[in-house]
């Protein structure tokens, strides 16, 4: 029943570094190795105190790598590929696609897809958000970005927060 339901949550934080590499005005290559340091912190109970639960604990999340190509449309919309290879037994290699569109050089609206290479049907659709404040500090610009992911358990929410120099 409801006293045997597990309940708690979660919070944690990643950190990533990627390149990327210009071919001309529209073509682009990146990499991105992710995950380099990512602790999630884990808070569960559980009401019927006969049952166990871990309480609180932490875990780290697997270090990853992606290859991306962007093919910028025009000045405003940008077609991104990715792919993701499966570094890890337990892991499958994905292919990404998604469109971005900036609108007044500030507000920029994103979708995706994720194909997982496997035998199930099991792709995952994302939405996404960002403000682009450039010169915040001289030469750098600041990226505030949100992203809802439409999972098979839960969907998900995400913030980011990127620098470009």
């Amino acid at each position: 029943g409801m006293s045997n339901q597990v309940k708690g949550n979660a919070v944690g934080f990643g950190f990533d570094v990627g390149i990327f590499y210009p071919f001309n005005q529209n073509l682009s290559l990146g990499m991105r190795l992710s995950d380099i340091y990512s602790p999630v912190f884990w808070n569960s109970s559980v009401e019927n105190e006969s049952n166990q639960t871990k309480g609180k604990y932490s875990e780290t999340v697997p270090f990853g790598m992606e290859f991306g190509l962007a093919y910028r449309i025009d000045k405003k919309v940008i077609f991104a590929l990715d792919y993701v290879p499966a570094l890890y037994k337990a892991t499958y290699q994905k292919v990404k696609a998604g469109m971005e569109a900036t609108f007044f050089d500030l507000l920029i609206l994103r979708g995706g897809v994720q194909n997982i290479i496997n035998d199930f049907n099991d792709e995952k659709y994302s939405l996404g958000l960002g403000l682009k404040m450039a010169n915040v500090i001289e030469g750098i610009t600041i990226f505030v970005d949100y992203s809802y992911m439409f999972e098979e358990l839960a969907n998900t929410q995400r913030f980011g927060l990127g620098f470009e120099f």
